[in-house]
């Protein structure tokens, strides 16, 4: 008689699938669900099978990238990109792991290593030339963030994440004109793009702009991403700007809510209560943003507001 096949010991034999798309999906999913051993087995099969096809090599990153191991997961492409030397996907993922990493010198080097090597016209080298821009960006270098973002707006002139990633830029370094022309223009190739509404909202009410503008911005910005704490805020401060002060206190609740560890919600919140005449309430808020790390000037702003509401009448 032959042996049976269900049961137990057939349960524990069930084949490995060998299907690369199969394997991928199983390696995702055991990703999603922290089982970090059985989807880095999944990813290693995957690239066995389809060496050239590189989301093996990436779902392995990836796996060791949600365990906070990035120095792994950079070390491991590195590996592999040295076996496959005429491959720039291999360079630019790097670059793209190091980004996520804040190690951005790495990163630009990465890019350029691509971006030496390709048409300097194409809009792959526009997409470099965004990629170097932000990480430049993100290290404070601003005028060569500037320099390689202006490159790629000349390739990709009307790419709204070149024209944003440029104003943030010029806004960074002082150029608050120029910023607010790029988030204009940002707006004219995408009217509902909410990153850009929030932040020409919040530029122009820092700095002396219209703020029949401004409100307009942030209140459509609010309409697009209703649940957003960094919108609320924005919008918030426009109404403390237009002395709507009701309105102001009650998003600048909600937005410190959403916000917990950042200061200024909480400074915003401080003057929307000040302009209502609750002292108190000022008082507390601006202690909370002060220990909620402040930047260095809005840091000087609640503690002159401290000193001027703390004194009694």
């Amino acid at each position: 008689m032959a042996p049976a096949t269900g049961g137990l010991l057939g349960d524990q034999q069930k084949p490995t699938p060998t299907n690369p798309d199969t394997l991928f999906q199983s390696g995702v999913t055991y990703l999603k669900e922290k089982k970090y051993r059985e989807a880095e087995e999944a990813f290693r099969k995957v690239s066995e099978l389809e060496p050239a096809n590189l989301r093996g090599d990436l779902g392995l990153a990836e796996v060791y990238m949600t365990q906070n191991r990035p120095d792994d997961a950079i070390q491991f492409l590195q590996a592999s990109a040295k076996k496959n030397p005429t491959r720039l996907d291999y360079h630019a993922s790097i670059g793209n792991l190091a980004m996520r990493a804040a190690k951005y010198e790495l990163a630009i080097q990465e890019y350029l290593f691509v971006l030496n090597r390709i048409d300097k016209y194409s809009q792959a080298a526009g997409d470099l030339y965004l990629r170097i821009g932000d990480a430049y960006r993100r290290k404070g270098d601003l005028d060569f963030a500037v320099i390689f973002l202006r490159q790629a707006k000349e390739l990709l002139p009307k790419n709204v994440q070149v024209l944003g990633t440029l104003a943030l830029a010029l806004e960074a370094s002082g150029r608050k004109e120029e910023a607010a022309r790029e988030y204009t223009s940002a707006l004219d190739s995408d009217p509902n793009n909410p990153g850009a509404l929030n932040n020409l909202a919040f530029l122009l009410s820092e700095n002396g702009g219209d703020l029949d503008t401004a409100l307009q911005c942030a209140q459509r910005a609010r309409e697009l991403q209703p649940d957003s704490p960094n919108i609320a805020d924005t919008l918030g401060w426009v109404y403390v700007k237009k002395n709507m002060t009701d309105q102001a206190i009650t998003i600048l609740r909600e937005a410190v809510k959403g916000i917990p560890g950042r200061s200024s919600p909480h400074y915003h919140l401080a003057m929307a209560l000040n302009q209502k005449g609750d002292r108190s309430g000022a008082i507390a808020e601006l202690n909370s943003a002060l220990q909620n790390n402040p930047r260095k000037d809005e840091e000087q702003q609640i503690i002159g507001l401290l000193q001027k509401i703390g004194k009694p009448d």
